[in-house]
């Protein structure tokens, strides 16, 4: 099955029905009703799985400093929780040029913007922001690259 990442870029195809038929579903599986304008989001299987993820939750507090004392800490509860995704991306007779333009290039595009992700162990599906992304390409007889991605958990918010 493999880990899928959906989501929507500018290179996404933009539809207004202006029909009064009744809703229908496109290509792209995205809902519309007659007047409404929708995105048709870009979603692809990363090749092969992830070999790594690390899930953090971190405190969100600040120390003040006391004369000849130990701190005095605020803490206010937890931060977002953040999931860092590492792994490799390579496909059989695939270019480099193609597992950039395929999976590096929309990924990069879409930092700091919310993906949706859906995973094979379902304890990581859910929709988040991506906070950052980063690939190397590895000198080898075949193409193919490392990536690390961290990502927000996204429930209710402004992205801009």
């Amino acid at each position: 099955m493999g880990w899928t990442i959906t989501f929507a870029t500018t290179s996404s195809t933009i539809f207004l029905d202006t029909s009064l038929t009744s809703s229908y579903i496109t290509s792209g599986s995205v809902v519309l009703s007659p007047g409404v304008l929708s995105i048709v989001p870009f979603s692809f299987t990363l090749p092969v799985n992830p070999n790594n993820v690390q899930d953090k939750s971190i405190a969100l507090m600040t120390p003040m400093a006391l004369p000849m004392s130990l701190p005095f800490i605020l803490s206010y509860g937890v931060e977002s929780r953040q999931l860092t995704v590492q792994g490799v991306i390579y496909e059989a007779g695939k270019t480099s040029h193609e597992i950039e333009e395929m999976y590096l290039k929309p990924l990069r595009s879409v930092v700091y913007r919310i993906i949706n992700l859906n995973a094979d162990d379902y304890r990581y599906n859910g929709d988040y922001v991506l906070q950052e992304f980063t690939y190397t390409e590895v000198a080898a007889l075949v193409a193919y690259f490392t990536y690390s991605m961290t990502l927000l958990p996204y429930s209710i918010g402004w992205v801009l």
